[in-house]
């Protein structure tokens, strides 16, 4: 009988422990799956990438989808090791960001580690041959505007940190190519105003942007979220500065609460636009409210269960 009792111990021991083990599994997918479902929702607003082939070692201006202006010379490709690539078919792909919506959906951070610049268009670039991947020596991008402006802007080069956002690093040298004075009119009858930039070293992620002079005193700002259960796998929280395309995205301090790093303060007296995005259990949350930054901002967005077509709109009106 003692024996009974025994294997009766041991199989309930067994029996809480595949408890304990799914519940956690469980509690991991919610997880896995929540992060899943916020990338597929902003992978939804992802313009197709625009691909094209030219010959290496000639020289060719090509016009993207959006009318980003490429001009590659006879020496702006090189292999893995830096050597120039001379012949061959290039195929190039891609992707252009010129709107809020894009900057939101791609997790684009428009800021150095020191400062923030505004944004007047960034790109992704991939080029390959045969399938192996070749590099910029280099070559002339122009970012098509709106309309003409004599705000100078200039080359910032991207990198995707391990927390998939994409940052920024400034490539300005005086009197190189890596920045322009204003825009202009390339002359190819097309009247695009552009940012021509004739000496960009880089494929990957390339941005045209103008430093942000705005000399107000700058603040942190908060952003509490209405429980603990949103965090970094399943909420994006971004500040958009829209008189100057500025996006921050905003990290988790605590649970629950959003701030700014250091490096990316936003100036006070500027209107703002916040915008939190979440997925949890198969439902997608969405805030937006506008205001002007005051010191010390603090916010308290009231996310509410949103249709993801609804959310998919509200992105693409942003300014």
């Amino acid at each position: 009988m003692k024996r009974v009792w025994v294997y009766i111990l041991v199989l309930c021991v067994a029996i809480s422990a595949m408890v304990i083990s799914c519940k956690k599994s469980s509690d991991q997918g919610s997880k896995v799956s929540d992060a899943a479902a916020l990338s597929s929702l902003l992978g939804s607003l992802h313009a197709a990438p625009y691909t094209l082939s030219v010959q290496a070692g000639k020289d060719a201006i090509v016009y993207c989808a959006r009318s980003t202006r490429l001009h590659f010379y006879p020496n702006s490709f090189k292999d893995g090791v830096g050597r120039a690539v001379s012949s061959g078919t290039v195929a190039v792909t891609v992707t252009e960001v010129y709107n809020t919506s894009d900057l939101i959906s791609h997790y684009i951070n428009t800021g150095t580690t020191y400062s923030l610049f505004g944004c007047s268009g960034a790109v992704n670039i991939e080029a390959l041959i045969n399938g192996q991947p070749v590099y910029a020596d280099r070559y002339s991008i122009g970012f098509t505007q709106p309309e003409a402006s004599n705000k100078s802007a200039q080359l910032f080069y991207g990198y995707v940190g391990a927390d998939s956002l994409v940052s920024w690093s400034q490539n300005y040298f005086p009197n190189s190519g890596t920045s322009a004075a204003s825009t202009s009119i390339d002359g190819s009858g097309s009247n695009f105003y552009r940012y021509q930039l004739d000496s960009c070293t880089s494929f990957n992620w390339v941005c045209c942007g103008r430093l942000a002079i705005n000399t107000a005193p700058k603040t942190n700002v908060q952003i509490v979220l209405p429980d603990t259960t949103f965090n970094a796998l399943n909420t994006r929280v971004f500040i958009v500065l829209p008189d100057d395309k500025i996006i921050v995205s905003a990290t988790i301090a605590s649970a629950g609460t959003f701030t700014l790093l250091s490096g990316a303060l936003v100036p006070t007296g500027a209107s703002y636009e916040i915008v939190v995005l979440a997925a949890k259990k198969g439902v997608y949350y969405y805030a937006q409210s506008t205001g002007t930054v005051t010191d010390g901002l603090t916010l308290h967005p009231s996310l509410m269960a949103t249709a993801k077509e609804n959310i998919m709109s509200a992105l693409v009106a942003l300014r």
